[in-house]
């Protein structure tokens, strides 16, 4: 009898009252699905994760600067400060910047609170409250402008 339930749901549920959705634009994000979850996964993310040592630098995504990390403690799951380091294509101090700090988790869908960052000196900023609400890959966006020049420097780590 359940057989018989179940079989009725299925054949109800495939009739053809659905919607036709030929017109619909296609969807270009690069998604694939989890075979096991059926979770859809953004495969635009980073391959792999950076290794966190103090000063971390990389270079931003349009070269306009170079942004440095260094966490209070190692990063991992909790609260923590991050100093920030922002310098020019010469390694010079960069000083009066606006510098945001967007932790996400990509593969979650979900990222943190806001992170509250100040101009401390010398091309130093101080992010405050940073937490990282759980293990996983972490990608950290931090943006940087000053003038009319604005770029983005992406890390990502393995919490």
């Amino acid at each position: 009898m359940r057989w018989m339930w179940i079989a009725g749901l299925v054949a109800c549920s495939s009739g053809d009252g659905a919607e036709d959705d030929t017109d619909a634009p296609a969807d270009t994000t690069d998604t694939t699905a989890d075979s096991d979850t059926g979770m859809v996964i953004d495969t635009d993310l980073p391959m792999s994760a950076d290794t966190y040592v103090d000063g971390i630098t990389k270079e931003t995504v349009d070269g306009y600067f170079r942004v440095g990390l260094t966490f209070d403690r190692p990063p991992a799951s909790g609260k923590f400060q991050v100093t920030i380091r922002v310098t020019d294509g010469t390694d010079t101090p960069v000083s009066g910047a606006t510098v945001t700090f967007v932790p996400t988790m990509p593969m979650m869908g979900h990222g943190t609170e806001d992170v509250l960052v100040s101009e401390a000196s010398g091309g130093d900023y101080l992010g405050a409250g940073v937490n990282f609400t759980m293990g996983g890959l972490w990608q950290i966006d931090v943006g940087v402008t000053l003038g009319g020049a604005s770029d983005t420097a992406v890390f990502a780590f393995d919490l």
